[in-house]
């Protein structure tokens, strides 16, 4: 106390230390005249416990520095954002994922002051941020919700780009550029040559309208067409791939010549197909049967019956090598690819003294379904993998 001051010793505590020297410590402390501050770690460690109690997801904190009661020296620091993306062991799924971008948020607007006036047209807008860019080189001018394309854009011009890295849902809220409704004015999103539109131009009075587009992986484009319009948000909602996971089911093997051995005699019909093994199906109430190298769906399959079964923890690539059940060829007979409402179907029928046929499917996430459409194949070996 040689200054007037009040004098506090801090003892920092660090992960090693015991509780038996803190004791020791603080049963010095009368003797020492202190009171010492025991200044412990900030952060907390997380138990192997803890992790496996989250569901995989995107979690969302925040942070702060808080000082001791006593300290007079420091203050809270400003509160900080901090996001953990937990998965699953093994890559089989990945993670859901929601990008935002809200033109009113205070972020935004200070981007948008940086350029210009509020409610006056600029005609050099080249903006990127939080990944999503903004080109306009006629004019187009923002407000405290909105940026409003000042006309008709294009892939070139008055256009929001952003790089989907997977397939997912854009939600776009937008509305004509004054309070009359004209629903000539539309949404476009493009992906490669694929264009989807949307009316967006609902009357402003009205507020912004939410309008969902299903999107592939890729640059995604998003413009008015027809006319102007305002842009209030943008949300992309995506599953990421997670770890690159592969899976290979070569029929010939060994573990699988086990299992089909435990269902019944090799080249035998057996007509109560339930097996599942190493993540893959196959379902077959109608006769089927196996051989040393594939299985065989005796007739025509669907999505109920003589089926594969697995699933796809994202957007992948699938190989499947078949033939017909004979030495003649059919090309009649089909391998179909079924992931929810969309089917894929390419010839498998070859001759079986050509040896199997490799085709290759591009599959959605999701649960894949394959069988034999027009009549039956021969399925030697199927494998998949996301990366």
């Amino acid at each position: 106390n040689v200054y007037g001051l009040p004098c506090v010793v801090a003892i920092n505590r660090f992960p090693t230390d015991t509780d038996a020297e803190i004791d020791f410590i603080n049963s010095t402390k009368a003797r020492l005249l202190l009171e010492p501050a025991i200044a412990k770690e900030a952060a907390k460690n997380a138990t192997p416990e803890d992790i496996a109690a989250l569901k995989a997801g995107l979690y969302n904190f925040t942070v702060q520095a808080v000082p001791s009661d006593i300290d007079i020296y420091y203050q809270k620091s400003e509160v900080g954002a901090a996001a953990i993306a937990i998965q699953p062991k093994g890559g089989e799924e990945g993670v859901e994922v929601v990008k935002t971008w809200d033109f009113s948020a205070a972020d935004w607007q200070e981007q948008f002051a940086s350029l210009g006036a509020s409610n006056t047209d600029i005609t050099d807008w080249n903006l990127t941020y939080d990944d999503l860019t903004f080109i306009s080189t006629a004019k187009s001018k923002y407000n405290t919700t909105f940026i409003q394309a000042g006309g008709k854009g294009s892939a070139e011009d008055r256009v929001f780009k952003f790089t989907a890295p997977s397939q997912g849902t854009l939600k776009v809220w937008a509305s004509n550029t004054g309070n009359n409704e004209d629903l000539t004015r539309l949404v476009a999103v493009q992906v490669g040559d694929d264009v989807q539109t949307q009316p967006g131009g609902y009357a402003s009075g009205d507020g912004a309208v939410e309008l969902e587009f299903s999107v592939a992986a890729g640059d995604v484009l998003v413009y008015p067409s027809g006319n102007g319009l305002r842009f209030y948000k943008m949300e992309f909602t995506y599953t990421s791939a997670g770890s690159a996971v592969e899976y290979d089911w070569d029929f010939s093997a060994a573990d699988w010549q086990e299992q089909f051995a435990a269902l019944g005699a090799l080249n035998t019909d057996i007509t109560d197909w339930n097996l599942t093994y190493d993540g893959l199906t196959f379902v077959s109430t109608a006769k089927s049967k196996y051989n040393t190298t594939f299985i065989q769906a005796g007739g025509k399959g669907s999505a109920e019956d003589r089926v594969f079964k697995f699933t796809a923890p994202g957007q992948g690539t699938l190989k499947v090598w078949a033939s017909n059940t004979g030495n003649n060829e059919d090309l009649t007979r089909l391998v179909a690819v079924q992931v929810g409402d969309d089917v894929q179907t390419q010839p498998g029928g070859y001759a079986t003294g050509d040896g199997a046929v490799e085709l290759e499917f591009s599959v959605a996430a999701g649960e894949v379904l394959i069988y034999p459409s027009g009549n039956g194949l021969r399925f030697y070996h199927i494998y998949y993998t996301n990366k």
